[in-house]
C-alpha cells in the first residue's frame, strides 16, 4: 500500500511530537525540552536512556536537510550507504552537548558526567521522572472504490512494527483488518490504538486509517446522492428523449426524459444512491445531470427554419 514506509520505519517526527509539516525552529524547539527531560543524569528512570538516544537520533537527521530529505523520502533506508547518505552515527552525549553549548548546558548542576553517572539532581535529594508521553497518531490514506463503500468490504492490511520483548526489541508482523460498512464516507477515520513502534520512553503511537474515495468512470459522489451526468443532442433536450443508465449495483434503468431540459435540469431517481452507513437499508437518490451537445454547424435554412419556431416559442 502507498506510503506503507512511513509507518512501517522509525517515526522521527513521531519521536520527537512535531507534525511532518514542522520547520527547523520547531524541531530544535522540540529537541531541546525532550533533551533536557530524558538525560540521564537528569532522569534516573532506566529507560531514560534510550529514549535519550532516541531523540537524539531524530534530531540528528531532521535538522540536517539533507538527511530530512532523504528521509522524508525513503524513511530509514534512505539513510543507508546504499542510498548514498549514513544515517544517526554521532554519540548522543556530544550532539547535546553541541547543542546546548558545552558540559553544563546551561542545566541545573551541570551535565558533564558520562551516561553512568547520576550526580542526584533534583529537589530534596530525590530526582523527578518524567511521565511516558503518547506519541502523535500515525495517519495513512486508505482508498477505496464506490463499489467497495456501496457493499462494505474487508481490507486486511499487513504491518510491521518494532515491540519491547524480553528487555530487547523486536521487529514482528501482524495483520489489520477493517470492515468497511456499506455507505462508509471519504473522511471516516478508523484507529488502531497503540500499533506503532513501541519506545522505551514513550507509549507507543495510534495508527489512523483515513478513507479516501477512488475516482469513479461514471457517477460522483454527493453525501448520500451519486450523481450521473449524461450527453443529449439539443434536438433531444428541446423535444425530448430517454436516457439508459446501469446503476451502481448493476440495475439497467430507461428514464424518460420527456420534459424541455435546460443546462440546469436535474432529473432525479429516488433510492438509487448510496446506502446511508446508520441506515444501510435506506439509500440516497440518483441525480442525473445534463451536458447539452450543440451542433457544430448549419445551414442557411436550418437557420431560418429554427428562427421562426423558436421566435413562435413560449419562454
Amino acid at each position: 500500500m502507498n506510503a506503507q514506509r512511513e509507518w512501517f520505519d522509525t517515526d522521527y517526527y513521531a519521536v520527537l511530537g512535531v507534525d511532518r509539516g514542522a520547520d527547523h525552529r520547531a524541531i530544535t524547539k522540540a529537541y531541546r525540552k525532550l533533551a533536557r527531560e530524558l538525560h540521564p543524569d537528569v532522569n534516573p528512570d532506566p529507560s531514560s536512556l534510550e529514549r535519550f538516544k532516541e531523540v537524539t537520533a531524530a534530531y540528528e537527521v531532521l535538522s540536517d536537510p539533507k538527511k530530512k530529505d532523504k528521509y522524508d523520502q525513503f524513511g530509514e533506508d534512505g539513510l543507508k550507504d546504499g542510498f548514498g547518505g549514513g544515517g544517526p552515527g554521532m554519540d548522543p552525549h556530544d550532539i547535546f552537548s553541541q547543542f546546548f553549548g558545552g558540559a553544563g548546558g546551561g542545566m541545573p548542576g551541570g551535565m558533564g558526567g558520562g551516561f553512568g553517572g547520576m550526580p542526584g539532581h533534583g529537589h530534596g535529594g530525590q530526582s523527578s521522572r518524567a511521565p511516558r508521553k503518547k506519541a502523535e497518531p500515525i495517519e495513512q490514506v486508505l482508498r477505496l472504490t464506490l463499489e467497495e463503500m456501496y457493499y462494505g468490504v474487508q481490507k486486511n492490511l499487513k504491518l510491521t512494527r518494532t515491540v519491547l520483548r524480553g528487555g530487547g526489541e523486536q521487529r514482528i508482523s501482524e495483520t489489520l483488518s477493517i470492515d468497511v460498512k456499506p455507505g462508509w464516507k471519504k473522511g471516516t477515520k478508523i484507529t488502531f490504538q497503540e500499533k506503532g513502534d513501541e519506545t522505551p520512553g514513550a507509549v507507543a503511537a495510534d495508527i489512523v486509517f483515513v478513507i479516501e474515495e477512488k475516482k469513479h468512470p461514471q457517477f460522483e459522489r454527493d453525501g448520500n446522492d451519486l450523481i450521473k451526468t449524461v450527453v443529449v443532442d439539443l434536438h433531444e433536450a428541446l423535444l425530448g428523449t430517454k436516457v439508459f443508465i446501469t446503476t451502481l449495483d448493476g440495475k439497467s434503468v430507461n428514464v424518460d426524459v420527456p420534459e424541455i431540459v435546460d443546462p440546469k435540469h436535474v432529473k432525479v431517481l429516488v433510492g438509487e444512491g448510496m446506502p446511508l452507513s446508520k441506515s444501510p437499508a435506506a439509500r440516497g437518490d440518483m441525480k442525473i445531470k445534463f451536458d447539452i451537445r450543440f451542433p457544430k454547424e448549419l445551414s442557411a435554412e436550418q437557420r431560418a427554419t429554427l428562427k421562426s419556431v423558436l421566435e413562435s416559442a413560449k419562454y
